[in-house]
């Protein structure tokens, strides 16, 4: 059992700046994802990521990219100490 804390900072959950707050910081690693031109082809666009609220969808037709968009998102997320 650990001992009590303060928590210094936070975000409550359901907040009204939430949702702003969450695109603001997850824009970088979307953008990222875009631009290493992975995932899927609808006509002639690629993407390789889809979020909705909290969540983001990985999206690609080989195994190898759908690693390399989750190393990305890994390195993104140690990167922010998230």
């Amino acid at each position: 059992m650990s001992q009590f804390f303060e928590v210094q900072q936070e975000v409550r959950q359901g907040g009204i700046l939430c949702t702003d707050l969450y695109k603001i910081y997850v824009t970088p690693l979307l953008n990222s994802l875009q631009k290493a031109n992975f995932g899927l082809s609808i006509v002639n666009i690629r993407y390789a990521a889809s979020a909705c609220a909290d969540d983001i969808c990985l999206c690609a037709e080989q195994n190898e990219e759908v690693q390399l968009l989750l190393d990305m998102s890994a390195d993104f997320a140690n990167m922010e100490r998230y």
